[in-house]
């Protein structure tokens, strides 16, 4: 192109700013008085005497013109002034305003810093006290975000353009508004989901993400920017296509290690904050999303020990905190967030999610820990008791891993052997003390069903017989001057006891109830307050509608009750004692099948039976599977929002252990 011809675009382009420039002066007329800028007048002047444009006319032309536009009440971007952004080099001056670089500071080049060096940048005071540049930050976020035709039209055509200058407010010496970038990002994520995995995170390594972004962890609008784009959710096959290929990229370079590693910057207690509450988002988001375990692959592998030895200490050696309760809820997470339990499912098991087997790896991990973790509870307290020091939602928590752990383990009565005496009386003591923890209440029961399964006699010694627990219960239930919500669990307790007895399963249980003065009194009102509780479930009245299946015991019960094999499909209710036996408390019943006691033609199957043949069909030391197995019944759309688990929520009301479920027909 000849030189001529490159001053006929300069004064063609000179000639669409000004008319850009009028207008914006025209609608401003009435309502805002704007001053012409001395440079911009003087452009005027030499562009009216003469076709020779110079670079710097142009320039400072365009920067009085994108400055002007954007320090408006009401800038409106409309056709003129999307031509003029199409100019060449319009939009570089454009992103100035969003960036606010400090071009007098030297430029720093933070791919070549440390992440300590990184971290002292990401904390270099940002001038927020020019208004009016504020203003101007404020109207570019709203250019770079808007839906009309005009916007979308920039946005697409400039896109490479802003998200190449969008990362310079990472800088340190930029002043950019990060509730600004978060909208902008957020937009570009929504608009270009691809595009914005591709530049961020498959591109030079993720550079983006671990040398700009994840230093910035403290600012929660960074925070949340670098999830929404990690878990970007799009019904579009290409953008979930790229979404995994950018988690296997994050894999291999060492993401969930980098994460690890950085909770433990004692020097940097905020940022050891921010690293906690970031890695307890990825696996609550992880959890949602289709083939999410490809970021907790190096748990799977012969670090993964290594990884979770870290997360352990993290715990064992710092004392009640907030870090440790952080540290903690991390832990849970990992344990627990394999099973969609949120989700309704007509299967005797919840759903299994995308975190499912990492799950199982995470709990096979924790086994050796265990002991560690119930000696947590004795080390905290000392010769302190539990009225002075009573658990806490922390405490509730680790129990919640223990028992998890415990359930699921193939080494259960190697597990007990090395629990400390001490955590049973503890665990005692705060069941009777806490008379309104409904929380914990259902977490006691599960783990005293789960000691008489396992059947670990000197366990069982310490738990049943050194802490007097069935006097201690009976005592309880007949204090009627006592208010307390634990009625309802002494109830399911003591049928799990009397059921035990019923069906040999443990000599020592056998014995002592046999020989129990107080258990033998009580056991007439035990009948009799049980089934007034369990009665009321087989009196369904409803004309021509099915009854629903009984729901016994805390949600969940340890076995369905409509996959009871004595019991076909329900009858209608006009008949509601056609079936005596399944109606009743004894074994065979449906009462003693969501307790985990089921009839077969080789007699009663106990809870224990039942717990190990589920752990040897679901452990995950069976298994050779890679990836979350159940894409068919997992989608997009089906993603469940809330992570809390279920086994927090549910609980047993004041009177009774007993509640229905929805209609299903058994089979």
């Amino acid at each position: 192109m000849s030189g001529h011809e490159m001053n006929d675009d300069k004064n063609n382009a000179i000639t669409i700013i000004q008319e850009a420039e009028e207008e914006i002066l025209e609608e401003e007329t009435g309502s805002e008085v704007v001053e012409v800028l001395p440079e911009v007048a003087k452009a005027k002047e030499e562009t009216a005497a003469t076709t020779a444009v110079t670079e710097a006319t142009f320039k400072s032309t365009s920067v009085a013109l994108i400055e002007k536009l954007l320090q408006f009440s009401t800038p409106r971007l409309d056709s003129k002034i999307v031509n003029v952004l199409f100019l060449e080099g319009m939009m570089d001056i454009f992103m100035t305003h969003v960036s606010r670089l400090d071009l007098e500071q030297k430029k720093v080049d933070l791919e070549a810093c440390d992440f300590e060096t990184k971290l002292k940048y990401s904390k270099h005071k940002r001038n927020f006290d020019d208004i009016d540049a504020l203003k101007r930050s404020y109207h570019a976020m709203e250019f770079l975000s808007g839906t009309t035709a005009n916007h979308l039209w920039v946005q697409n055509a400039k896109f490479y353009d802003i998200v190449n200058h969008l990362f310079e407010m990472f800088l340190p010496n930029s002043h950019g508004n990060f509730n600004h970038f978060f909208k902008i990002f957020q937009h570009l994520v929504r608009r270009h989901p691809c595009d914005m995995l591709d530049f961020v995170i498959n591109r030079d390594n993720a550079s983006i993400v671990f040398n700009y972004m994840l230093p910035y962890l403290t600012e929660s609008s960074v925070m949340d920017s670098i999830l929404s784009l990690i878990f970007v959710r799009d019904i579009n096959p290409e953008t979930k296509q790229e979404r995994e290929k950018s988690h296997e990229k994050l894999y291999q370079l060492g993401f969930l290690e980098w994460i690890v590693s950085k909770m433990q910057m004692k020097e940097h207690p905020e940022y050891v904050e921010a690293a906690q509450e970031f890695f307890l988002r990825v696996i609550e988001e992880a959890s949602q999303v289709d083939n999410g375990d490809v970021l907790f692959k190096a748990l799977k592998e012969e670090k993964g020990a290594e990884i979770m030895q870290v997360l352990v200490k993290q715990v064992i050696n710092n004392p009640p905190s907030e870090e440790r309760e952080r540290m903690i809820s991390i832990i849970k997470l990992l344990v627990k967030s394999g099973m969609l339990t949120t989700r309704a499912s007509s299967l005797s098991q919840p759903v299994q999610g995308p975190l499912y087997y990492i799950s199982l790896r995470s709990q096979d991990l924790l086994v050796k820990h265990i002991p560690d973790f119930c000696s947590l509870f004795v080390n905290d307290r000392q010769s302190i008791n539990t009225k002075i020091a009573p658990l806490t939602t922390s405490d509730m928590d680790l129990l919640d891993i223990i028992y998890q752990t415990l359930y699921n383990a193939n080494e259960k009565t190697q597990m007990l052997a090395s629990t400390p005496t001490a955590f049973w009386k503890i665990l005692v003591n705060s069941f009777f003390e806490k008379s309104s923890s409904n929380i914990y209440h259902t977490l006691f029961y599960r783990i005293v069903c789960l000691t008489l399964a396992i059947n670990y006699e000197p366990t069982l010694i310490v738990l049943v017989r050194k802490q007097s627990l069935i006097t201690r219960l009976i005592d309880e239930y007949q204090d009627k001057k006592r208010i307390t919500e634990t009625r309802g669990f002494i109830l399911l307790i003591l049928n799990q006891l009397r059921l035990m007895a019923d069906a040999h399963h443990s000599d020592l249980i056998s014995r002592i109830i046999s020989v129990h003065p107080r258990y033998q009194e009580f056991l007439p009102t035990l009948r009799k307050d049980t089934l007034a509780q369990t009665e009321p479930i087989y009196a369904w009245k409803l004309e021509a509608c099915p009854r629903p299946p009984a729901h016994l015991g805390p949600t969940p019960p340890i076995q369905a009750v409509h996959f009871s094999p004595y019991s076909g499909t329900l009858p209608l209710m006009s008949n509601a004692n056609d079936n005596d036996d399944a109606s009743g408390i004894d074994l065979g019943s449906d009462f003693a099948f969501c307790l985990g006691f089921k009839e077969t033609e080789k007699g009663t199957e106990t809870p224990y039976e039942y717990l190990s043949r589920r752990n040897s069909d679901y452990s995950s030391s069976q298994s050779t599977n890679e990836g979350f197995p159940m894409d068919i019944i997992w989608g997009e759309s089906l993603t469940a929002n809330d992570s809390q688990s279920e086994d927090d929520s549910d609980g047993a009301s004041s009177k009774s252990g007993s509640s229905k479920s929805k209609k299903k027909k058994r089979r």
